[in-house]
């Protein structure tokens, strides 16, 4: 996985606090809310402490990697929950790249989310598809 620096700004961290303050886990769009408040309480904390540690830690680490460790270690606490909860936590961790233009997590959200990165398997497929073209 190719890590970059990331530039933090002003501007970037005006934008995590902004995620930080705001309510987490509501009736939004096509998504129905958290079941219950114990529920949505307890991922709005995990989302929130993830933007903590951003904030916190960017300084010292402006690293991509930094970025997705810290989104792996919050996706632990996701792992129990329903999928449209999970979905939800991932919705915030694209937010979050969007604040630093990045692009793609690796995979790693699709391989936490459903298990296997679409990416690269057409990238699998495409090999074997040129291997057996090839023969």
């Amino acid at each position: 996985m190719p890590d970059r620096a990331l530039n933090i700004t002003p501007k970037v961290l005006q934008q995590l606090a902004a995620l930080r303050s705001e309510p987490k886990f509501q009736e939004e769009g096509l998504y129905p809310g958290a079941p219950t408040e114990e529920i949505r309480q307890r991922a709005e904390t995990a989302v929130n402490t993830v933007v903590d540690r951003l904030q916190s830690g960017l300084p010292c680490s402006p690293q991509k990697s930094y970025v997705m460790s810290e989104f792996v270690e919050m996706l632990k606490a996701f792992e129990r929950e329903d999928s449209e909860e999970r979905e939800r936590a991932c919705y915030y961790c694209e937010r979050v790249m969007e604040f630093f233009n990045i692009q793609s997590s690796d995979g790693i959200l699709n391989r936490w989310l459903y298990g296997f990165d679409p990416e690269q398997q057409a990238s699998e497929q495409d090999r074997r598809g040129k291997q057996a073209g090839g023969q």
